[in-house]
């Protein structure tokens, strides 16, 4: 009953030249929902592990539905490489959501924000064509006294913003919310998460998330 339908019963009593019908009961069973969803990103995700995060806020808004939330965060990695490596490591799982988070590594990388919308457009093209939904979130809080090489990274998330304008695709924006208190968010090195910064992200990126959701959690 996976897929869902209806059980009806059909009980009867016989003996002793007796036969007697009891009223029948019908039943019907919710198909079960499983949704396939992966975070494609850089190291942002094995230092926060925020897709864990997400998948049990997933599951306990729509306990009747089985969500595998996957983490695909390559350390040190660019756009352009994400789009390299999209069939081999996330168009395998099927998802019907991809969470793209590039833009850490692409600040300071030659070319500049030109050769960064280019990729994250390719991104979202590849997601669409396998019939899943991109979801782009910003680059987070960076603290450039430490990081002086990412001064301009405001820029690409200006960058996001338009190109997720341009292709009909949901921004969320992660960076504010942690420039309110990046203490708390960022670790020592001025960039990468802390646990709480995962779960900020997390949770901004599921309040996305729910409105392609329908009430029993299945993907519009």
């Amino acid at each position: 009953m996976v897929k869902g339908g209806k059980i009806e019963s059909a009980f009867y009593i016989e003996g002793d030249d007796q036969y007697v019908e009891i009223e029948s009961a019908t039943i019907s069973v919710r198909s079960y929902i499983f949704v396939n969803i992966v975070c494609m990103g850089d190291s942002q995700i094995p230092v926060s592990n925020w897709p864990e995060s997400l998948d049990y806020l997933l599951e306990s808004r729509y306990p009747h539905a089985e969500y595998s939330t996957i983490g695909s965060g390559i350390p040190q990695q660019m756009a352009y490489q994400g789009v390299k490596r999209f069939d081999s490591t996330v168009a395998v799982y099927q998802p019907k959501i991809v969470v793209i988070g590039y833009g850490t590594n692409d600040v300071g990388a030659p070319g500049g924000t030109s050769s960064f919308a280019n990729p994250m457009t390719e991104l979202i093209n590849k997601a669409k064509s396998m019939g899943a939904t991109p979801v782009v979130h910003s680059i987070g809080y960076i603290d450039t006294g430490i990081n002086p090489a990412k001064k301009g990274y405001l820029s690409y998330n200006a960058v996001l913003q338009d190109v997720c304008a341009n292709n009909g695709v949901s921004y969320v924006d992660i960076y504010g919310p942690m420039s309110d208190d990046p203490g708390r968010y960022i670790l020592s090195d001025g960039m990468h998460w802390t646990p709480d910064g995962g779960a900020l992200v997390a949770n901004l990126v599921f309040n996305t998330i729910v409105n392609y959701l329908d009430i029993e959690g299945n993907r519009k």
